[in-house]
């Protein structure tokens, strides 16, 4: 399921560069894929971190929480050097769907934790 919220939200983000029609129900659709993909990558990678972690390591249990918040942080500051280079907005969602396969390839080498 991981690897099919990666890709979902990987494929409609790149998508988002060349749509080039005003249509606001194929807008709302692939915005809406795209949360589908990301809401998919949220359960499945807590999942697979509940089941990987052992209840008594709780240092790493907060270094996980913590680690969604520093990314409100960290992603802006790595797109202001792509808004500055690039000409258009519409290439940093070619970037963060580069990003996202990048993912897909990570999780392609997980080990499965039934």
């Amino acid at each position: 399921m991981l690897l099919v919220g990666f890709l979902i939200s990987g494929l409609f983000t790149l998508v988002i560069p060349f749509m080039l029609t005003p249509k606001v129900w194929l807008w709302a659709g692939i915005l809406f894929m795209t949360r589908v993909g990301a809401a998919t990558i949220e359960v499945m990678s807590e999942s697979y971190f509940f089941k990987s972690v052992k209840e008594e390591a709780t240092d790493v249990l907060s270094f996980f929480r913590n680690t969604n918040p520093v990314s409100y942080i960290i992603a802006p500051l790595c797109a202001i050097p792509i808004l500055i280079f690039v000409p258009s907005f519409k290439y940093l969602f070619l970037v963060l769907g580069a990003v996202m396969f990048l993912g897909f390839f990570i999780t392609l080498r997980l080990k499965d934790v039934r």
